[in-house]
């Protein structure tokens, strides 16, 4: 058999191709389908547990949530159980997989809006909000069917088919769905109270179901995440807009409350919380102790849903030592350990894996592979050496990752082999001196960027299977985002924020960064950091608001102060491309005013930024999370030293594009 049938037989879990829309989480398994079999008995108890907790949750006459903790070193199949969880639980419950929040002040918006982006995915040919509204709304309207109309809908919804509700424009469906609101506004009423946001919340999911186009769809699900819309938006999907004063994390934490009472009507939630590694680093340790919080809250105010955290040993005994007794009481009502699978569960994984090509496993490996690969620990290493034996039987990459066992070469090889190497060396090492002289003798002749990295090869050198895996993963991570970037998902100020903090600690590992914060008294700034370097700061913020808001124009306004309070600084402020377009007059004349400026800019962000952004983000959170088994360090060498990678992000932050170029 040729390499291209094996190519992605054993694909590390950071890479694969495959995709689940609708888990906000992305799963890196072998082989399509066959990555998703039960792997005969593995984890069979653990997974049955699950389903039986599912079933107390709906049993229980108070519907009340409940917690599991499911516990394993890196690689031994947490997120893969879900995956399977998902599989066979979809159709009927909600799944929801939420990462890692990264800012301290809306961590319950952060959860929220990972719902919410879960929630309209499509599985099928709707979305699990669809869905869920469908087996809820049906539920509701045959408590009490009063007329032909209640009869009709109540068809319609159990067929599935919205369709039969009439055309997209029409009185007929106006008028079924007018009909909807206020049968669904009564039985809420009767049995929640009707303060606060849920019955305004219950309104916006009801518009956004009944919308076919996707442009109204697209701006009802920014008004349920709490955005205010322009005046144009909220006439046009007929829901009004928020006060600038409403609190995102009192109006987040009602808003999962009102997804969870309506799913008692069909099936329990499964919120999972899934990488949260970086959660336990010490620059975190806000975000970490407020993301208790809000999980007690969450137990306090939504009802039947299982919420499950999957985590490390160490981590959880970290996560004991932060919260109270409150919170690991609740999280932990049961836990679940993920143990090592024998030798004959880890033979009949290989063999599903195999099966793709249906290739016996005795004829890929000897004996010999069979024993090093089945030896490895846990579950993710022995199909990480069984990549590696792959790599170096059908694509001849250097086993590099492997023992000096493998594969032994005898003595004259060896021998043989180093020498290759030295020589190897030694011409580099006089090429290297040649175009130095010639430097020297001719200034302009040689790229003096290309021939510091022969002398210094110590700066980006990366190990050759480090280098491989690393490249591979990015490659398939940046086609990934790619095809994710039309699907606006729910963009906010403190998450990119988040996103560019996580970064900048993680560059600390490369060269010391300070980061810092600038205020203006009590008025409020667009979330920022201020990046201190030897030569200038920079200062990088969003503004994400609708550009039709007070808050647009009084956050620049107060940006373009600090413009003219640090001449020295250099200050950057970022808008998604993707987001409305700045239409206001004196929005605009802020904009012009910033532009205008010496030392500031506004930036919409393309397509390339984001991905860029979110590449480099997802990058540093999947070695956090060792979900890609690379060093850190590597990683962002790759960033900062390959032209392919590199992005004028890194400048700020203090790499300049010279040094990227030394690649």
């Amino acid at each position: 058999m040729n390499s291209h049938g094996y190519r992605h037989i054993f694909s590390r879990k950071s890479y694969s191709l495959l995709r689940f829309d609708f888990c906000d989480r992305t799963l890196f398994t072998g082989s399509d389908k066959t990555a998703l079999l039960p792997h005969f008995g593995t984890y069979r108890q653990e997974y049955l547990t699950l389903e039986s907790i599912l079933t107390d949750i709906k049993l229980d006459s108070n519907r009340q949530s409940k917690g599991v903790v499911v516990i394993g070193e890196p690689g031994t199949g947490k997120t893969h159980l879900m995956m399977r969880l998902a599989k066979e639980r979809l159709l009927n419950n909600r799944l929801l997989f939420i990462r890692q929040p990264n800012h301290p002040k809306a961590v319950l918006h952060h959860i929220y809006s990972r719902i919410l982006e879960s929630l309209i995915q499509s599985v099928g040919s709707a979305t699990q909000l669809d869905y869920l509204i469908i087996n809820s709304f049906s539920q509701i309207l045959s408590f009490r069917v009063t007329s032909q109309k209640d009869q009709e809908i109540i068809k319609a919804l159990q067929d599935k088919n919205l369709d039969a509700l009439g055309a997209e424009g029409t009185a007929r469906k106006r008028e079924y769905w007018q009909h909807i609101e206020k049968r669904v506004g009564e039985w809420w009423a009767g049995h929640y109270s009707s303060g606060g946001f849920a019955l305004a919340i219950l309104k916006g999911i009801i518009k956004y179901c009944s919308y076919t186009e996707s442009r109204r769809k697209d701006i009802a699900t920014r008004w349920l995440a709490g955005n205010i819309l322009s005046l144009e938006e909220s006439e046009l999907v007929g829901l009004p807009n928020w006060g600038e004063d409403l609190s995102q994390e009192a109006f987040s934490l009602e808003a999962i409350s009102v997804l969870a009472k309506l799913s008692i009507l069909d099936e329990p939630l499964i919120i999972i919380f899934d990488q949260l590694e970086g959660l336990g680093l010490p620059h975190n340790r806000e975000i970490l102790l407020n993301f208790g919080e809000a999980i007690k809250e969450i137990f306090t105010h939504v009802p039947n849903s299982l919420i499950i955290l999957n985590m490390f040993p160490d981590r959880w005994e970290q996560f004991q030592a932060s919260f109270d007794n409150s919170i690991i009481g609740r999280v932990s009502q049961y836990q679940i350990h993920l143990r090592q699978p024998d030798e004959t569960e880890l033979q009949a994984i290989l063999r599903v894996k195999l099966m793709a090509v249906d290739i016996p496993l005795e004829l890929l490996f000897t004996l010999e592979d069979l024993e090093d690969i089945l030896g490895q620990k846990p579950i993710r290493a022995v199909l990480n050496r069984a990549a590696d034996y792959y790599n170096y039987k059908v694509r001849d990459i250097p086993l590099a990752s492997v023992k000096e066992n493998f594969h032994k070469l005898d003595s004259k090889e060896k021998l043989e082999q180093e020498l290759r190497v030295v020589q190897q060396q030694q011409q580099q090492l006089t090429q290297a001196f040649l175009s130095l002289m010639q430097a020297i003798q001719e200034p302009g002749s040689v790229d003096l960027t290309k021939l510091r990295q022969q002398f210094l090869p110590d700066v980006i050198q990366l190990h050759p299977q480090n280098s491989h895996n690393i490249l591979e993963y990015l490659t398939l991570k940046k086609a990934e985002l790619e095809q994710q970037y039309s699907n606006l998902p729910i963009i906010s100020d403190y998450d990119d924020i988040g996103k560019l903090k996580t970064i900048a600690e993680a560059l600390n590992h490369i060269k010391p960064i300070k980061l810092t914060h600038y205020r203006l008294g009590k008025r409020v700034l667009p979330e920022h950091i201020v990046v201190e370097t030897d030569k200038k700061n920079y200062v990088m913020g969003f503004l994400q608001v609708d550009s039709s808001t007070t808050s647009f124009t009084s956050r620049i306004n107060n940006f373009n102060e600090l413009v003219s309070l640090h001449p020295h600084d250099h200050f950057g402020l970022f808008r998604d491309q993707r987001l409305n377009e700045v239409r206001g007059r004196v929005a605009k004349e802020k904009i012009a005013q910033l532009n205008n400026s010496s030392n500031g800019k506004f930036k919409l962000l393309t397509k390339h930024d984001r991905i860029s952004l979110d590449l480099t983000y997802q990058t540093i959170i999947d070695i956090q999370n060792r979900d890609l088994d690379v060093d850190l360090e590597s990683a962002l060498k790759i960033f900062i030293t390959h032209q392919e990678w590199y992005h004028w992000l890194f400048s700020m932050f203090g790499f300049a594009k010279s040094f990227a170029q030394a690649a």
